[in-house]
């Protein structure tokens, strides 16, 4: 009717204001003044208690005979910072050199500078010489990482990429990059040039140093790099994630190496031969710590016990373990780093206030390591239908390595379905073992071979 009820001081008006996840962020009730109006407390929206982003709310009237109500929203926005943190020799001018036809590695960090809290699921990308724009991959919480293959740039030169960011709650933030290139063909001709005009067995000996040899060496390292993946997981025998404090595992995944009744005793034997350590070397201990500025500090130490290895690393509340049959690589280092902060990010409160039970860190720990960590690889694969292999074998999709590992599996799979990767290397005798990793890299990566449970992420 429009009009204002009677007794309208009596009643009360719900103020509720929800932040951009859902969360109950504000809640006030008051009642009206006679004409109608309700005023609430004021309300202070800072960098400190507030994230960025869209915030919802509703006002609930009632006299218990008629009700009314409303909701809406409201966007606060913070500043963004986006800090580059590969390729190394550019952290501190935003500048790195290079060759025509170099894959360069780029990775940043997106945060909120008001709260230094990195920010995830934003649009993260770059502009590529010629307008294309194309997007980087989040690897973990507020981590973007993608590849420029410079095989696109025709010519030797100093390329500006513009990188940007955008979120709805946060304003936009960017950084240029510059990449100066050369060309590794002229300077490998003129070396061999010059060469050829003093001797020509000093000639030869000049082509095979700076174009056979680095050829190859970068060949090698690629190669390296392609396997790295796959050696990383196949050295993890076991993760066991610990409360530091109490030394009592919270979860624990084996591959043989640490049966199930005993992670309490292993977690034990952890936690008495650090605190010794630490009692032993004194101050000097404090070495073995290590500070990120992009995710604060956590310690990272490898214990050598003859028979494996220990990669621990820990970071608040929370003490992750790998136990390893090798040393650990450097990229694995920065998987356990990557690891233990996601962790404590998602399941920080969860650790904090931890009650004794570990049933609930059983469910929640695993979707959290497949995310920096992948174990599938350990687990059974099978091989994909007939008729989507013969469609790759016809457009010669599969190389000759390849097509090796797959007819092996074929007699594999003759006995039984299912198999696990290790078995391949027990039957192709290769002299060098990361030919045949790349090989099995491709299936996985054509989909020739798939796992029996799907967990790629």
């Amino acid at each position: 009717s429009g009009e204002i009820p009677n007794n309208i001081e009596s009643t009360e008006v719900n103020l509720t204001i929800f932040d951009p996840e859902g969360n109950q962020w504000y809640s006030e009730v008051n009642s009206p003044l006679s004409n109608g109006t309700v005023f609430f407390s004021e309300i202070t929206l800072s960098a400190l208690n507030t994230t960025g982003g869209q915030f919802e709310y509703t006002l609930f009237w009632s006299n218990g005979i008629a009700l009314g109500g409303l909701k809406s929203s409201f966007i606060v926005n913070h500043q963004s910072q986006i800090k580059l943190l590969k390729p190394d020799d550019a952290k501190i001018d935003l500048r790195t050199d290079g060759f025509v036809g170099n894959i360069i590695p780029i990775r940043v960090i997106l945060t909120d500078p008001e709260n230094n809290l990195p920010i995830s699921g934003a649009i993260v990308s770059y502009t590529w010489p010629g307008g294309t724009t194309h997007n980087f991959t989040e690897v973990a919480i507020g981590i973007y990482e993608t590849t420029l293959d410079t095989t696109d740039l025709s010519s030797r030169g100093l390329y500006k990429i513009l990188i940007s960011s955008s979120k709805l709650g946060f304003l936009e933030s960017n950084l240029t990059l510059e990449i100066n290139l050369g060309e590794e063909f002229d300077l490998i001709w003129i070396i061999i040039l010059i060469s050829a005009l003093i001797i020509s067995a000093l000639g030869i000996l000049s082509l095979r140093s700076y174009v056979i040899l680095p050829r190859r060496r970068k060949k090698e390292a690629e190669l390296l790099a392609r396997t790295q993946r796959f050696k990383d997981v196949e050295n993890i025998q076991a993760i066991v994630a610990i409360h530091r404090d109490s030394g009592i595992p919270l979860y624990s995944k084996s591959y043989s190496i640490l049966e199930k009744h005993k992670k309490e005793l292993f977690s034990g034997f952890i936690q008495a031969i650090i605190t010794v350590g630490k009692e032993m070397v004194g101050r000097k201990g404090e070495d073995l710590v290590e500070f990120d500025e992009e995710d604060g500090g956590r310690t990272i130490l490898e214990l050598d016990f003859k028979y494996f290895y220990c990669l621990i690393c820990d970071r608040q509340d929370l003490r992750v373990i790998f136990i390893l049959t090798e040393r650990a690589s450097d990229r694995m280092k920065r998987q356990i780093s990557d690891l233990s902060l996601g962790a404590m990010l998602e399941l920080s409160e969860q650790i904090e206030n931890w009650d004794g039970a570990i049933h609930e860190f059983e469910s929640k720990f695993p979707p959290i390591i497949n995310n920096y960590i992948d174990l599938y690889i350990k687990e059974p694969f099978t091989i994909n239908n007939a008729e989507f292999i013969a469609k790759l074998r016809k457009e010669g999709e599969l190389n000759s390595m390849e097509t090796r590992i797959l007819n092996v599996l074929y007699s594999i799979a003759k006995s039984k379905r299912e198999f696990y990767l290790k078995t391949i290397f027990e039957i192709i005798h290769e002299k060098n073992r990361d030919i045949v990793i790349d090989g099995i890299e491709g299936l996985i990566k054509k989909q020739v071979i798939i796992p029996t449970i799907n967990t790629i992420n």
